[in-house]
């Protein structure tokens, strides 16, 4: 379960009023979808049975003024509305509502998130996606929040993370998160990329070693005979 983001297909028909049906019912489904795969406002869930529902999306008709602010998106009441010709339409209407009283506010500047951030936490709890699109997407957002400590790749993104293990003093660690199908939903997965300690051009290889011990045995045994 995760926020709204206009990004996301379903919501971006949603706020554009894009979504028409031939009856109630099946905008009503619509509304049901909504529900299964968004957080929806804190008690607000009784709406949906008159046909509305309340939930905030990132991206959502934000103002100069709410950004500066910190705020990250707006609440939305999408509402059904019967047209006179029998069909229905989903009316999608801002809530003006102070961004300190918004589930998402923006973070402090950061060149780097830690495993408290919103999708970081997600993801380490092993929270699932039931279409790949959504999971690419939160990859994606993860990008844009943090362009200088990630690295985009096909089905996965390099992160630099602040971490702090216990009472341990706190440091960076670069993780890759691969996006993996598992059984009918995705998953993401973090893998610490530990770095492999460089090999110094004065020091001995192994090989060298090996090769050097066996020279110095041969001349060994030529001695004996």
């Amino acid at each position: 379960m995760r926020y709204a983001s206009v990004n996301n297909v379903m919501i971006s028909a949603l706020v554009s009023q894009s979504y028409k049906f031939p009856t109630h019912q099946a905008a009503q489904n619509l509304l049901e979808k909504l529900k299964a795969q968004f957080i929806l406002a804190k008690g607000h869930e009784e709406l949906l049975p008159q046909g509305k529902l309340k939930l905030w999306i990132r991206g959502f008709q934000l103002t100069e003024e709410e950004i500066k602010e910190g705020a990250l998106g707006n609440f939305c009441i999408a509402t059904i509305v019967q047209q006179n010709d029998g069909n229905c339409l989903i009316k999608c209407e801002k809530e003006n509502t102070p961004p300190i009283n918004h589930p998402m506010k923006k973070r402090k500047t950061a060149r780097m998130p830690n495993w408290g951030h919103p999708t970081m936490r997600y993801i380490k709890n092993g929270g699932k996606f039931d279409r790949y699109e959504d999971a690419v997407e939160s990859l994606y957002n993860l990008h844009q929040e943090f362009p200088d400590t990630t690295i985009p790749n096909k089905d996965r993104l390099d992160v630099m993370v602040y971490t702090r293990e216990g009472k341990k003093k706190p440091e960076t660690k670069k993780f890759r998160l691969n996006l993996k199908p598992v059984e009918n939903y995705f998953v993401i997965t973090p893998e610490e990329k530990v770095a492999r300690p460089r090999v110094s051009e004065t020091e001995e290889k192994p090989s060298d070693i090996i090769g050097r011990f066996t020279a110095l045995a041969l001349m060994k045994k030529k001695k004996k005979k």
